[in-house]
């Protein structure tokens, strides 16, 4: 007879708390090559159904050529980025994204929301791969999380505009687990004294850091919702109005930061709008942008008795349009891209507008003065900037160019980090570039 000792060290790799049933042994390490059970009956993933059979199963299926088969050789499951290796690990699958099972408007898959109307056309032609083929060619899915690990937003979108089987679309917001918080079906009928909106206008969505979900329209209409999908603000325009049809003006870029939202219009001319509530100082409007607009809730009773000094309101707006378009006329350029550095992090404690230039440039914008400055990085910048992200610190800012070139360069352009060309792997502007920590 043999008996085990166990070790006191629990990093040791005889380290062992007592006679284990091997049967029922499980891989406690998320990234194991094979993270499986021995024993098919025992089942650690919170998410997957417990039904042996059932609509759910037929679903899952369709992510079963995304996995690497389980007698391939380990290096199957990495990818090179440049010299450096990266891995997607799968941690559950089987996550119900806001799928409560009560409408029947709407086919869930993954988090994409695709309106059933649109599979009336060949009700009885479509199995699970034809089904993800025709989602994939004819939608796109926006996903956005909240700051600091809050819950998600996400929304499906047409790729070719409207359409008569997609004439409208759910804004889901869920938490982290896929429970659905609150569902906001778009458009709604208060946008329609505005014009006439379709899913294909939604633009840009996103979450401020105080987790407000912002929507940002085509024609520079601007939403904002809490978490429970009820409006934080009465709809307004970031551009003023044009045309007797009241429509706003139509929009190039748009961008979502952590203080507010800023756009970019095909006349070049731009806007932010900051979101402040009551743990902001009332006195921050008295050194904004002269002639900002302030954008109440519905509830404030009046203007003028919030300019009186009696307290923020629990959510308002601050819009703040700039010249940027006679500054482009007056330097024979135009604009391609829109960031925004956040007051937290700028030292005049008012945001900073990056505008970047069809001459290879960018132009900053103090949001407090419309003061506007060329920093004239033409000489280290290949080529125009079409996207823009800054690092959560503020010190980096990371640029694609038009010719897929992805440079990371510190804020005041200074210091050039990085160059790599993506152009071998593709030559497509990013559908989203966002930094995953403070250096990569």
């Amino acid at each position: 007879m043999t008996t085990a000792m166990s070790s006191s060290n629990p990093f040791d790799d005889s380290f062992d708390t007592g006679p284990v049933d091997t049967s029922l042994r499980v891989a406690s390490n998320p990234f194991d090559d094979n993270p499986v059970l021995s024993n098919s009956n025992v089942n650690i993933n919170p998410f997957a159904s417990t039904d042996s059979a059932g609509e759910d199963e037929e679903i899952t299926t369709l992510d079963d050529d995304l996995a690497v088969p389980s007698g391939a050789p380990v290096e199957a499951s990495w990818q090179y980025l440049g010299d450096l290796p990266y891995r997607k690990v799968p941690i559950y699958n089987h996550v119900r994204w806001g799928d409560d099972g009560e409408n029947n408007e709407v086919l869930n898959y993954g988090l994409s929301a695709f309106p059933k109307a649109a599979l009336q056309r060949h009700p009885d032609m479509l199995n699970p791969n034809e089904l993800r083929e025709l989602l994939s060619s004819s939608t796109i899915t926006k996903v956005v999380g909240c700051p600091y690990g809050g819950p998600v937003a996400a929304v499906t979108l047409p790729i070719v505009g409207q359409t008569s089987w997609f004439s409208q679309t759910e804004i889901r917001i869920m938490t982290n687990a896929g429970r659905q918080l609150a569902k906001i079906d778009f458009p709604f009928p208060e946008m329609m004294d505005r014009g006439t909106y379709s899913p294909s206008d939604i633009m840009e969505i996103g979450f401020t850091a105080r987790t407000a979900l912002v929507i940002v329209l085509k024609d520079s209409l601007c939403l904002t919702f809490d978490l429970g999908g009820d409006p934080l603000l009465p709809p307004f325009h970031l551009l003023p109005k044009t045309g007797s049809d009241g429509q706003g003006t139509e929009l190039i870029h748009a961008t979502v930061f952590e203080g507010g939202a800023a756009v970019l219009s095909s006349s070049k001319h731009s806007a932010i709008v900051e979101f402040l509530d009551e743990h902001d100082d009332p006195t921050y409007f008295s050194t904004a942008l002269s002639g900002a607009r302030k954008i109440l809730p519905d509830t404030q009773l009046s203007l003028e008795a919030f300019g009186k000094g009696d307290g923020m309101p629990s959510f308002c707006g601050l819009v703040s349009a700039f010249p940027t378009a006679a500054f482009a006329s007056e330097h024979f350029f135009s604009y391609a891209a829109i960031a925004v550095l956040p007051r937290t992090r700028t030292a005049s404690r008012h945001p900073e507008v990056f505008l970047s230039t069809t001459d290879n440039s960018v132009v900053v914008v103090n949001a407090a003065t419309a003061e506007m400055k060329d920093l004239d990085c033409r000489s280290q910048i290949s080529s125009p900037i079409v996207e823009m992200t800054f690092a959560p610190n503020g010190r980096f800012l990371a640029c694609f160019t038009e010719s897929s070139t992805l440079t990371v360069i510190s804020t005041t352009f200074e210091t050039k980090v990085l160059d790599f060309d993506t152009s071998e792997g593709s030559s497509e502007t990013p559908l989203e570039m966002k930094w995953c920590g403070e250096d990569r």
